[in-house]
């Protein structure tokens, strides 16, 4: 349960910065900001220990 509410938590915190800065609230700056951070301190490392998991899985 803990793991979809993040990934829930998540698309609420996109859409709300999406919309946003397309009513101009925010800039492009600040925008690309934001989803690089994401992607940097989200979903790299989220991406890494699937991999770890997967392969710990496959060779215990």
């Amino acid at each position: 349960m803990k793991k979809k509410s993040l990934f829930y938590w998540r698309i609420f915190v996109l859409a709300v910065m999406l919309l946003l800065f397309l009513m101009k609230v925010i800039s492009l700056y600040t925008y690309l900001t934001m989803m690089g951070g994401i992607l940097v301190f989200v979903v790299i490392p989220e991406t890494i220990k699937a991999i770890k998991d997967k392969d710990r899985k496959e060779n215990p």
